[in-house]
């Protein structure tokens, strides 16, 4: 039986969601922009973690009212809901440090106050930078919240917040902010080494920025099953070549190689940290799907089997990566096609009720695109 300890898994932060994007997260590289950014789209949030969780990309928090004025809940239920929402708040208010605001609100600027290196998080040596955190806040706030709400208020609140989170990354891919961590402080790094015009650091962005869309939208693709894996993989290799010769006709050739070392060493050591507690990200995925699910004894059991029997495939594509031997796309439609396996098996085993609520939100925990390594 894998080890079942959460508390000791999320201090380490080293458990993740099992799916294509939040597996690659860490390794590759993910992009958004500042909360501040989209801060009208989504809704209020209070100053306090738009400054200090900016760079995320995941939406801030949203309000108990406007939970409340989306879904309809018992003030018991509001009390359990608003109980989730602080932590989930404090989650980011706590923050992972990765790609704070520019400096003076306006234009790329350098570094921000939460920029802490090119790992972002607790710095290049830290688990939480490499790897990203324990678990996606906002999958977390929907297991802490599954066990008082009904099925059919479940399905609005992870509605409400999908379609939030949807909001959000429209408005950050029209804002031209920098990107998060690690992202967003390796091309600091990069202007503050070679003193890059602010033009120039806006320009790479926008690179960056065009090639996640475009891994992002061909992997909501393949997940609605509207393109199959090769055009999925197509898709993703055509984004890193448009990466590629973008960020040439920005860059001189010194700063270029720069770059791409700068991203080859994120890469590295995302791989490293995935690879060292691959065990323990499927003991805190049991343990998430019990909570959402209410998974009995021999369920629990199917699905810690049918997770446990994809590690190999996990430590295959995570070794590659790391080595650098695995291509991008070949990285991105794999690990697609290991979270369309694992999620099959999964369903197979709930029953309708259990299906409604684990598709309902499975939006909300899909964890962060992956970026483009080169």
């Amino acid at each position: 039986m894998i080890r079942r300890d959460s508390e000791r898994l999320n201090r380490r932060g080293a458990a993740v969601w099992l799916s294509a994007a939040s597996l690659l997260a860490g390794v590759v590289l993910a992009s958004g922009c500042s909360r501040n950014d989209a801060s009208s789209v989504v809704g209020p949030q209070t100053a306090t973690s738009a400054s200090t969780a900016a760079g995320s990309t995941d939406a801030a928090p949203p309000t108990l009212a406007e939970l409340r004025a989306a879904v309809s809940m018992t003030d018991a239920q509001a009390k359990v809901v608003g109980q989730a929402l602080e932590a989930w708040t404090a989650s980011t208010d706590g923050g992972s440090g990765s790609g704070g605001p520019p400096s003076g609100g306006g234009g790329p600027g350098r570094r921000g106050p939460g920029d802490r290196g090119p790992g972002g998080g607790r710095g290049p040596g830290g688990p939480a930078g490499d790897c990203g955190p324990a678990v996606a806040p906002p999958a977390r706030f929907i297991e802490q919240t599954s066990a008082v709400l009904e099925t059919a208020q479940l399905q609005t609140e992870a509605s409400f917040l999908s379609d939030r989170q949807t909001r959000y990354e429209a408005a950050c891919d029209s804002s031209r902010r920098p990107p998060p961590a690690p992202v967003g402080p390796i091309l600091h790094q990069l202007a503050r080494e070679f003193s890059l015009a602010d033009a120039t650091l806006r320009s790479l962005a926008d690179a960056f920025r065009a090639a996640h869309k475009a891994v992002r939208d061909a992997l909501a693709g393949y997940r609605a099953a509207s393109t199959d894996e090769a055009a999925l993989r197509s898709t993703a290799a055509a984004a890193r070549d448009a990466l590629v010769q973008a960020l040439h006709g920005i860059l001189a050739t010194d700063q270029f190689d720069r770059l791409r070392a700068l991203v080859a060493d994120a890469r590295t050591r995302g791989a490293t940290c995935r690879l060292d507690h691959l065990s323990e990200s499927v003991a805190l995925r049991i343990e998430g799907l019990t909570r959402l699910l209410g998974l009995d004894a021999t369920q629990a059991l199917a699905v810690e089997n049918a997770l446990s029997g994809e590690l190999p495939k996990l430590q295959s594509l995570f070794t590659g990566v790391r080595d650098g031997t695995l291509a991008f796309e070949d990285a991105v439609a794999t690990g697609a096609r290991i979270e369309s396996g694992t999620t099959a098996a999964i369903r197979a085993l709930l029953t309708p009720d259990q299906l409604a609520r684990f598709d309902a939100t499975r939006p909300v925990g899909r964890g962060p695109v992956p970026e483009i390594y080169f």
